[in-house]
């Protein structure tokens, strides 16, 4: 297998582009995957040691010769596939979303009580003023005099 088949296998095995592959390698530029990719130079040792070491499940023996498999046993026994993967992402998602609908519902419900309990007690102080504004033209009316005004708001006050 020819090291240009390795690499691409690679890059669509971790969904990865060449510039983000040799990133992840370490390397300054990705010249080198683009060789490699090309049939210009082939899989070098070293090369085959950085990939090991950043992507541990691959297997080195695969990378340099291209005989057996591209992942180790321990990978392949415990490497979801992608599909698992994508579907396990979307359960966390999900529960994630929904928990947030709930505490959204929660907090509905209490700023709904809150609002009652406000609407409530400025409907009683509603009431109030306008008993109190009641009495005093009441005053104002049986007196003809704005003088007892502030005594009739102090009696609404306390009564």
């Amino acid at each position: 297998m020819k090291g240009s088949e390795k690499i691409n296998k690679l890059l669509e095995h971790f969904s990865l582009n060449p510039t983000d592959f040799a990133k992840r390698l370490g390397l300054k530029y990705a010249q080198n995957i683009y060789d490699i990719q090309s049939d210009k130079v082939n899989i070098s040792k070293s090369m085959a040691n950085k990939i090991v070491k950043v992507f541990n499940d691959i297997d080195k023996n695969w990378l340099l010769t291209g005989e057996g498999a591209m992942l180790t046993k321990e990978a392949k026994s415990s490497t979801p596939t992608q599909l698992e993967i994508d579907f396990s992402k979307i359960a966390e998602a999900n529960l994630k979303v929904a928990s947030a609908v709930e505490t959204m519902t929660i907090t509905a419900e209490r700023n709904s009580r809150i609002m009652e309990k406000i609407t409530e007690n400025n409907t009683e102080l509603l009431n109030k003023l306008l008993s109190t504004i009641d009495r005093i033209e009441e005053k104002i009316d049986k007196k003809g005099d704005v003088g007892d005004v502030g005594d009739v708001a102090k009696t609404a006050e306390h009564g």
